[in-house]
């Protein structure tokens, strides 16, 4: 390796704010310093992003809705993926996740459904609208949301259900129990596998 010119000392209130930033997105994860007086600028460790603690209900509900909106970033399908993983069903047996009995357990399975009528509308949706909330006991809420599709011509309403865990590992965690879209009909959905 060879000598960067490069001072081996940060200087935190000299640094320009905008490094490391790229379209608003900041990708920059810190400094290493070499013994040799090099220093590298490191990326940022890719967070992923699963249920947790410390998101409420909303919150849990908005980031669901927030990674459906960009679907296909950073990868293809992430947006459906971050919504498995907040899914509350077992993969081993047949759930009522999308208003009909299917057996969702391979992920695969829970993709075709998202890419299908009526569910294709939350994919890269334009815009959404809170409809209304009920808090059905202390932890189950369902949540009304008016979703926009990317065609901006399309426009469905889905019922969004989440559950708070209680014992376990996952205690106190939201996680999506169900959604539903007001008169879905699954005549596009292929079924075998189901």
């Amino acid at each position: 390796m060879h000598r960067s010119s490069q001072s081996s000392s940060y200087e935190p209130d000299k640094a320009n704010p905008n490094e490391g930033t790229e379209s608003g997105t900041d990708n920059f994860g810190g400094y290493i310093f070499l013994d040799n007086g090099q220093v590298l600028k490191m990326p940022k460790r890719r967070q992923e992003l699963w249920p947790s603690y410390e998101f409420s209900k909303e919150v849990a509900l908005q980031l669901q809705l927030q990674a459906l909106k960009v679907n296909n970033k950073p990868w293809p399908d992430h947006g459906i993926e971050i919504m498995y993983r907040f899914a509350n069903f077992s993969p081993f047996e047949r759930c009522l996740y999308f208003g009909r009995r299917m057996d969702l357990g391979q992920f695969e399975r829970f993709r075709r459904v998202l890419h299908s009528p009526p569910y294709s509308t939350l994919l890269d949706h334009h815009d959404i609208e809170m409809l209304g909330s009920l808090q059905i006991d202390e932890c189950k809420w369902l949540q009304r949301v008016r979703v926009i599709g990317s065609n901006e011509r399309e426009e469905r309403v889905f019922e969004f259900t989440h559950v708070q865990r209680v014992g376990g590992r996952y205690d106190g965690y939201w996680f999506c129990d169900s959604v539903i879209c007001d008169n879905a009909s699954f005549e596009g959905i292929k079924t075998s596998g189901f």
